[in-house]
């Protein structure tokens, strides 16, 4: 018999496997397998999505073992379509489809780390009044076909928001109470005090803003005017907020993380809870990381996912309207740790992110009829993924980007949860993604994971003193 204690829902689960020692498995070459003491060991097979502990004595390589072991060592014959959230997370994502709305690549800002400005080609020009109306025709013609679809538009760029978009925006509002659709707006928030009157007029139709503030303090290390070269500090967007959440619109304030601003997200998060903020059930705070997916923005003060889980690990931040928008590969093993971990991305395991999988039906349309899939190539018109009609919109096909995709990936020991990492960096520089990946994942593994394993199999035996055997370090 063999004991596995699987690492599940923050907690060692037993299984007792007894049945016939008739299992051999071909390789265990995919496993990632790390002692915890000198009887006890970690085995993680990111490709099955398990991770447990055995007993060292019971593991025998490539040896025999009871049939129920396969479960947990062998290697799956197609990847994992399987999403580890809530199910009414998962049922509202295949009833709805969103369609984003870029009105234009302008914006008022230049943030030293957004990887959109700095493409030298972004075409800036505005939606025509004619491809607006065209877009707006073809969602209510898709919407006919499909009454039990839940229509969701959302506002994108560049910035949504800026002045000379106001009539194109209040016409998408009007467009929004006519058909009964909610609407969200991803805006830098400079222009928000603009907006205010408009957005309070319309709050009765289910607005949600999407907006960044960097720190309290130092927005000038990142976020500058295009027009003056100040720095948009936000003291105005802040009351135009507490506005807003007290007129039943739903705001999400994100901040950026990198070295400048990682040590401040404590203070940021008691601000907001001093201040009428936090405690209002319309706001929510968003904590994300700076990214340059395809290496090109040159910013040099990011920080990694484990850094950022460490420092959040660090604050053991207990409101229930803050969470998290950035970690990937280790995604799943924070999951393990902590079944509430506060990132709520739909995916399947063996996806890399949302919009490598099949499971979010979202569309970024801009001016030129362009749709894109991810948001990091949304106005790169070489990742256009069809021109917006109801035809190309029925014949689509989400993707569905996994580890197969790439030989290498296919017998990597993190392959089954990095799934070929990000689409973009793994174009410009397959070497670079990859190592970047694992030296995250093994310093995760390392600092984090291992280290909470180990606790948790000190409990475990703490709490079954009958079983106890003592760990050596």
């Amino acid at each position: 018999m063999i004991r596995i204690l699987e690492i599940a829902n923050g907690k060692l689960n037993q299984h007792l496997l007894n049945g016939a020692p008739e299992y051999k498995p071909e390789s265990t070459s995919h496993l990632l397998i790390q002692p915890l003491s000198e009887d006890y060991l970690c085995i993680t097979n990111s490709y099955l999505n398990k991770s447990f502990i055995m007993e060292r004595e019971d593991w025998d390589e490539e040896g025999v073992y009871p049939v129920e072991f396969e479960q947990f060592i062998g290697y799956p014959s197609s990847p994992l379509q399987v999403i580890d959230l809530p199910d009414n997370l998962i049922e509202e994502s295949a009833k709805t489809t969103t369609f984003v709305i870029a009105l234009s690549y302008d914006c008022n800002l230049r943030c030293k780390y957004c990887y959109q400005q700095c493409d030298p080609h972004l075409d800036r020009r505005k939606m025509s009044a004619e491809n607006l109306t065209f877009v707006l025709d073809t969602i209510t013609a898709y919407q006919e076909k499909h009454p039990d679809k839940n229509i969701y538009i959302e506002l994108f760029g560049g910035e949504p928001l800026l002045k000379e978009n106001h009539e194109d925006v209040i016409r998408i509002f009007d467009y929004c109470v006519d058909h009964d659709y909610s609407i969200g707006i991803t805006t830098n928030g400079v222009n928000i005090p603009y907006y205010l009157k408009d957005l309070v007029i319309y709050s009765g139709m289910g607005i949600t803003i999407n907006t960044t503030i960097d720190s309290l303090s130092e927005n000038e290390k990142t976020r500058f005017s295009s027009d003056t070269g100040v720095d948009s500090k936000g003291s105005s967007l802040l009351k135009s907020i507490y506005t807003l959440i007290n007129y039943d619109i739903t705001v999400h304030v994100e901040t950026n993380i990198d070295q400048h601003n990682i040590d401040q997200i404590g203070d940021m998060v008691k601000f907001y809870q001093e201040n009428g903020f936090l405690g209002n059930p319309n706001f929510w705070f968003g904590i994300a990381r700076v990214d340059d997916r395809r290496f090109e923005t040159g910013y040099d003060k990011m920080v990694t996912d484990t850094q950022l889980v460490q420092k959040l690990n660090e604050l053991n931040i207990t409101d229930p309207h803050v969470y998290y928008a950035f970690v990937k590969s280790i995604l799943t093993l924070c999951r393990k740790l902590d079944p509430g971990f506060k990132q709520m991305e739909r995916k399947y395991i063996s996806n890399y992110c949302w919009a490598s999988a099949p499971i979010d039906n979202v569309y970024y349309i801009d001016s030129a009829l362009d749709v894109f899939r991810c948001t990091f190539t949304v106005g790169r018109k070489d990742y256009s993924q069809f021109k917006f009609s109801l035809e190309n919109l029925e014949n689509y096909k989400l993707p569905n980007r996994t580890y197969m995709d790439y030989e290498q990936c296919r017998n990597c020991k993190i392959g089954g949860f990095c799934s070929g990492g990000c689409a973009q960096s793994a174009e410009i520089n397959f070497d670079r993604m990859c190592s970047a990946e694992k030296e995250d994942f093994r310093n995760f593994l390392d600092t984090i994971y291992y280290p909470r394993v180990k606790t948790m199999l000190e409990s475990y035996f703490a709490e079954n003193t009958s079983e106890q055997k003592e760990l050596v370090s």
